[in-house]
């Protein structure tokens, strides 16, 4: 055999060897989605094949930043350093004096060789740094070139224990998430069945420490009466900062929960509080959540100040049902229970409608006793948008009233920029289904209208569908949703999108309009209803529904009102 020959056959059986030990090693790094065992094997497969007695692997962190994930014979350099590179080299290299400008992290610990790992030929997803063989030979073009492949098929393995850790992350954060909402709807369903303010402050407290593991917060309520003040492990100060009214100007300024900074009030920061969420209802500022600092100073995540949020505006609706109450007795309590009940349902409704740009907007409702069981709503959620509710509740009298009280602090928890409608109506009806009794139920439709699109999106839980009759005289009903709320536990609801035309009328009404009979035990109906507004809603929106209640009067004369009547009419204006 020639000497040609003789290298051909060395080299291939050189070749075969290295495959069978790349694919040995591959598939040892593949047998693990644990990053830090994967880096431990590549660092031992290469260091051992060519005894090299130091190495490391560096991991992106940040824009020109490495970190060091992985290290072995460099007692110096712990892991979690990090490097400053900006240009990490496009194959692998070897370090020396003319080409060491910008590697002096690599120089000073003896590193020799660095080979870059990259997804194809584009982002480098990190780098092995190699020391010196302890043989004190130079590396051979072939030994590169093994350690250039090594690296290649050990770039799948890093970049799929990369994604197996976000997604481990993330199944971590959704289980946070999960948590957090159970015990929000937990401490939601005490609250709607919480009836004195002071067991709500503790069963708020309680939650925030319970959830944040701390032991010092301050809790501080902003009403006409003067603050109310809950203070745990922290002193009240003599001049307390939530007297003045410069501080619940600056409060106010906040966008929402954070961290204390330089942009919140100092005087939080001298209360030794390291976390401030304030309380908001409506865009009003009612007062705010002081968090102290925790047991080894660990800081509040987004998440945990989110969670505190959405407990405190959960909290003030229930304060404020249970102050409304309070001090309806307080004042009334020499009156029948009708009248009681009556008082507190009148200020469930909203006290005035909302101004929308290019539209008109009415509402009225006219129960059959003191107390009905009929209920209306509207709340701004910013960005010009308003949520436009209408509900009927089972039964009449107090009951009723108590149930659509459930209803309304429900829909109010729940209310907010981001909110998802058909979610929304789930958790209401699971609210309801859960606190009431199997009787107990909901007939409910509400909507967001953006009116700088005039897009309307709604979900109807098993009402009266609304008509919405267009400028051209034709009419469509919204009905997308599902089964009225608390009927059933488990209810899942659709939702619907409609575009609110120039000129067009949407009518909103209770079963107590079309179900109203006249003397000939007739019912008033919906195509009356439908002619009716064919008619009527050329006008005003206030006209027109002065017009339907008086035609549903005049149709039922000589009947008692057999049940509450209430209707929402959304007009848009018609284009100049």
């Amino acid at each position: 055999m020639s000497g040609s020959a003789e290298r051909h056959g060395q080299d291939n059986e050189r070749r075969l060897i290295e495959l069978s030990d790349l694919l040995e090693i591959s598939q040892t790094l593949n047998q693990s989605l644990e990053l830090e065992t994967i880096l431990n094997h590549l660092l031992l497969a290469s260091m051992g094949r060519f005894a090299i007695g130091r190495g490391a692997f560096l991991l992106p962190c940040a824009e020109g930043r490495y970190r060091v994930a992985a290290a072995k014979g460099l007692p110096e350099t712990p892991v979690g350093f990090e490097v400053d590179l900006e240009e990490p080299p496009q194959s692998t290299l070897e370090i020396g004096e003319t080409n060491g400008d910008g590697l002096s992290f690599f120089k000073d610990r003896r590193l020799a060789v660095l080979i870059p790992l990259r997804r194809g030929a584009g982002q480098c997803v990190g780098m092995l740094a190699l020391g010196a063989k302890l043989t004190r030979k130079p590396f051979v073009p072939e030994e590169l070139e093994f350690l250039a492949s090594l690296a290649s098929v050990a770039t799948p393995a890093i970049e799929n224990s990369r994604v197996y850790g976000e997604l481990q992350t993330l199944a971590a954060r959704l289980d946070r998430k999960i948590h957090e909402l159970n015990t929000l709807f937990e401490i939601g369903r005490r609250f709607v069945g919480t009836l004195e303010a002071a067991e709500v402050l503790k069963l708020f407290a309680y939650a925030l420490m319970g959830q944040l593991l701390l032991t010092r917060f301050a809790i501080v309520l902003r009403r006409p009466s003067g603050p109310i003040v809950h203070l745990r492990g922290i002193a009240a100060p003599e001049a307390p900062v939530w007297a003045e009214d410069d501080f619940w100007a600056a409060l106010s300024e906040l966008d929402g929960p954070r961290t204390i900074d330089e942009s919140c009030p100092a005087e939080l920061a001298r209360l030794g509080l390291t976390g401030v969420v304030p309380i908001r209802k409506e865009d009003v500022t009612h007062g705010f959540v002081g968090l102290g600092p925790r047991a080894g100073g660990k800081p509040y995540s987004d998440d945990e100040l989110e969670f505190s949020s959405a407990l405190a505006n959960q909290a003030i609706v229930a304060l404020e049902n249970a102050w409304l109450i309070e001090e309806t007795i307080e004042n009334r309590r020499l009156e029948e229970e009708l009248a009681i009940a009556s008082n507190i349902q009148s200020l469930l409704f909203p006290k005035s409608l909302p101004t929308i740009e290019g539209y008109e907007l009415a509402a009225r409702s006219t129960p059959t006793r003191h107390v009905g069981g009929d209920y209306y709503d509207t709340i701004e959620l910013g960005d010009g948008r308003v949520l436009i509710a209408i509900a009927d509740v089972s039964g009449k009298g107090v009951p009723a009233a108590l149930l659509m009280s459930n209803v309304q602090a429900s829909l109010r928890a729940l209310a907010g920029p981001t909110m998802d409608l058909a979610a929304n109506a789930g958790k209401i009806s699971e609210i309801i289904y859960t606190n009431t009794d199997f009787n107990k139920y909901a007939t409910f439709f509400y909507g967001i209208l953006d009116p700088s699109s005039h897009a309307f999106v709604y979900t109807n839980a098993g009402h009266n569908p609304p008509i919405l009759l267009r400028a051209s005289g034709e009419s469509e009903t919204l009905d997308a949703g599902g089964l009225p709320v608390g009927l059933m536990p488990g209810s899942t609801y659709d939702y619907g999108t409609v575009t609110i035309g120039a000129g067009d009328t949407l009518v909103m009404y209770t079963d107590g309009v079309t179900e109203a009979s006249n003397t000939a035990d007739e019912e008033y109906g919906e195509q009356r209803l439908l002619d009716l507004a064919r008619v009527g809603s050329q006008g005003a929106a206030l006209v027109f529904l002065d017009s339907v209640y008086d035609d549903v009067f005049a149709f039922a004369a000589g009947m008692p009102q057999g049940d509450d009547i209430t209707m929402v009419v959304l007009k848009r204006f018609a284009d100049e």
